[in-house]
């Protein structure tokens, strides 16, 4: 396929995107893609924005989210956008440091309707696709014989094992080791088709929403098509006080892995307090991964 026509392909796309959106009255915006404040999560590592002088401007975002928010305390409604994103250490066949985000808020919905509209986004650029749903801990007993907040090592070590996987690497935290069964154990083996997956352990995330009835859990989920991870939202945290308590657990975790600690955006938790965040779920849709998939390739390289 010639250049042109590659580009002709990725434009209908966007075009597709907007038109879903303008359909049902989402609006379009922009913010800024270098942020005074980078986002708390213990184990992403992010990009620094700096001048020839040496002099750091901010932080390149992973995600927009953290410019977004202020827009939804403002009152802007219903947004979306198609940006940049940048991760420092992403590299392989489905990471690049610098990849393209479809990002949008939906006011007063849950994350359970935000999911259902993420499918059937996925389905007018993918046709076709049946959809299978399951929560987290459900795949964790059907797969891997395990609930994932009572880790047997011991047995985990032999679920790698019998996968083929390399050994356990030696002292992973709790928290490190729930993630790295699910992306190696679990996600290998989900089926075929559009696959949906509900309430990830709240310890991944602290931007998002808590199950009233557990807190352990977030109203988390994740879209994955043919075992590619194409999309994850979740129902925001929209009190600042628990938002700001999330930010110092974090940095007590970055502290213990010996990191530097990320100052509180407090921008963010501004917005939250007046006018106040509505309440609202939000999802990042990974452009770069979408079109891998639907083209059939293996990696973000080919083609």
């Amino acid at each position: 396929m010639s250049l042109r026509a590659q580009l002709e392909r990725r434009a209908a796309v966007f075009a597709a995107i907007r038109r879903f959106f303008a359909d049902r009255g989402v609006l379009e915006v922009t913010t800024e893609l270098i942020h005074p404040y980078a986002p708390s999560d213990p184990f992403g590592r992010c990009l620094r924005a700096i001048d020839e002088q040496g002099a750091v401007q901010g932080w390149l975002l992973p995600s927009p989210e953290l410019a977004m928010k202020p827009l939804l305390a403002a009152g802007a409604g219903d947004i979306f956008q198609i940006c940049k994103a940048f991760r420092a250490g992403e590299s392989g066949p489905r990471h690049r440091p610098e990849f393209t985000l479809v990002e949008w808020y939906r006011n007063h919905w849950d994350y359970v309707a935000l999911a259902s509209e993420t499918v059937e986004l996925i389905n007018v650029l993918l046709p076709g696709l049946a959809e299978t749903r399951y929560r987290y801990v459900e795949l964790w007993g059907e797969l891997l014989q395990m609930e994932p907040f009572a880790l047997d090592v011991a047995a985990l070590a032999h679920r790698f094992a019998e996968a083929g996987k390399p050994p356990l690497p030696g002292g992973l935290s709790a928290r490190e080791m729930r993630d790295l069964a699910f992306a190696e154990l679990i996600e290998p083996r989900l089926p075929a088709g559009v696959v949906t997956v509900f309430d990830f352990p709240a310890e991944q995330t602290a931007m998002a929403g808590r199950r009233d009835d557990d807190p352990r859990w977030a109203l988390r989920f994740e879209v994955f098509v043919n075992g590619v991870e194409i999309a994850n939202g979740y129902a925001e945290q929209n009190d600042s006080k628990l938002q700001r308590r999330a930010w110092r657990e974090d940095n007590q975790e970055r502290r213990v892995l010996g990191l530097p600690e990320r100052v509180p955006d407090e921008m963010l938790l501004a917005a939250m307090d007046a006018p106040g965040l509505p309440h609202c779920a939000g999802v990042a849709l990974g452009f770069d991964r979408l079109l891998m998939v639907r083209d059939g390739r293996n990696s973000l390289d080919d083609g």
